[in-house]
């Protein structure tokens, strides 16, 4: 049989192919590009890190100071012993213009917008005494009107909260709230701005207008529930140099006293657009608005208003003696107003963030005739007690006399009012009550009453 061809020798040698791995030699280029290009995104990250943290850290810093109690409280200006203001800030004043047509004789030429008519007015308007057309004089008031109103009309500010969130994928809705307010008062770094519009709570950002029609990011200090006002403020740094020209402070009048035929300038939303001035006097302060542990004095005027109207009544002097009420009636066709000095202390709360104290108590003065027949010398009637309020909590009713607090005696809402704010939260304070018995009989009761804040 001849050999199998496929079968090999036991001997034979078989040969292998050998593969030797080398290190690939160093490409000192690569290595520098890759190095560079780390160096590079780390400056990179870091600088849009540090510039985070450069936009967050104003941020943080003002809430650990207010936290804190680092942040200077703010405190409104008050009246010298001779009545004139002494300003802390920044003095704003505006020359006092007369509006009585017999003590003019000075004559002057300057032009200004008729905006209620948007109709231009420049001319010799000569001295009010020398004319006798009634139309010509009419129309030379109201120039005089709108001289008053020119710096104060630069402190108006259009507000606007925006809510909700954008996103193109599921075209969801930014909801726009707008508003209008003054420029009240400047601080070192902020300023203050006092508005009748209450941001809703779905509100995530707010942004104000100027007179110039630039922009700036607002903040809410607080809102108070029983008039409708807020206060909020803006940075001063981030107000261009051109803004800070064209603004405008207005100030609080300082012990401003409403009197019937007192002239008044009504600026902001008087008829319902922005920017509008309307003038007249006041015909009556014998208005009243109750609230919690408050009653405010209203002027009445004979400006005509609408149901929309907002903004703030001004004095011949520029100065804020009032600001304008909300009108929930349409019946109600004339302007009225809470008068500034009474609201002075709940601004300064809104300014420092402070909650107002809190007993529940809706109370009116008693007239002095009143009292008399009911052998109390003054005396405040509660109306009503708020439910699960730590008045109700005391023991105190509806038809109570409250005739002191803490042995003082009070005869009207403001003193009452005046004297709880300036207590302490969780303060217990003894209040002297005049009750009717069963029987008829006036007899008297002494409660203790825990302060509460709101």
């Amino acid at each position: 049989m001849g050999k199998d061809m496929n079968i090999k020798p036991e001997n034979e040698d078989y040969q292998f192919m050998r593969e030797t791995i080398k290190k690939r030699p160093n490409d000192r280029r690569r290595l520098f590009s890759k190095g560079l290009m780390l160096f590079i995104g780390g400056v990179f990250f870091g600088l849009c890190a540090a510039g985070a943290f450069a936009w967050a850290l104003p941020e943080f810093a003002e809430r650990f100071a207010e936290e804190k109690g680092l942040v200077s409280a703010v405190k409104l200006t008050t009246a010298s012993s001779d009545g004139q203001a002494e300003t802390e800030e920044k003095e704003n004043t505006v020359s006092n213009t007369d509006l009585n047509t017999d003590s003019y004789t000075d004559s002057y030429t300057d032009s200004y917008t008729d905006i209620q008519g948007g109709i231009g007015l420049t001319q010799d308007t000569g001295s009010l005494e020398k004319d006798t057309d009634p139309l010509i004089k009419y129309q030379q008031i109201y120039r005089r009107v709108l001289n008053v109103a020119k710096k104060p009309r630069k402190a108006l500010v259009r507000v606007t909260g925006t809510s909700g969130q954008s996103d193109l994928l599921d075209a969801s809705i930014l909801h726009y709230e707008q508003g209008e307010g003054i420029i009240f008062l400047e601080s070192s770094s902020c300023i203050y701005i006092l508005t009748n519009w209450e941001p809703s709570e779905k509100t995530s950002s707010l942004q104000v207008t100027f007179a110039d029609s630039s922009t700036a990011r607002a903040h809410l200090c607080q809102t108070d529930d029983a008039t409708g006002l807020s206060v909020m403020w803006v940075r001063t740094s981030e107000l261009s140099d051109s803004t800070k020209k064209a603004i405008s402070v207005v100030s609080l009048a300082q012990s401003f006293v409403p009197e019937q035929a007192e002239p008044v300038i009504a600026i902001g939303s008087p008829s319902g657009e922005f920017d509008g001035v309307l003038y007249g006097i006041v015909t009556s302060t014998s208005g009243r608005f109750s609230a919690a542990d408050a009653e405010y004095q209203l002027m009445i005027t004979d400006i005509q208003g609408c149901i929309s109207s907002k903004g703030v009544l001004i004095n011949t002097k520029g100065e804020i003696v009032g600001v304008i009420k909300k009108n929930i009636r349409e019946d109600v066709n004339v302007i009225q107003a809470f008068s500034i000095a009474q609201l002075r202390p709940r601004i300064e709360q809104m300014i420092n963030k402070q909650a107002p104290r809190y007993l529940g108590i809706y109370g009116v003065s008693i007239p002095a005739a009143k009292a008399a027949s009911l052998g109390i010398s003054k005396g405040i009637y509660i109306e009503k007690v708020d439910k699960d309020s730590p008045a109700m909590a005391a023991g105190i009713q509806r038809g109570d006399i409250i005739t002191a607090l803490d042995g003082s005696p009070v005869s009207d809402m403001q003193e009452y009012s005046t004297y709880l704010q300036n207590c302490e939260n969780g303060l217990e304070i003894s209040m002297q009550i005049s009750r009717y018995s069963g029987d008829g009989e006036l007899g008297k009761v002494e409660l203790t009453v825990k302060v509460n804040e709101k």
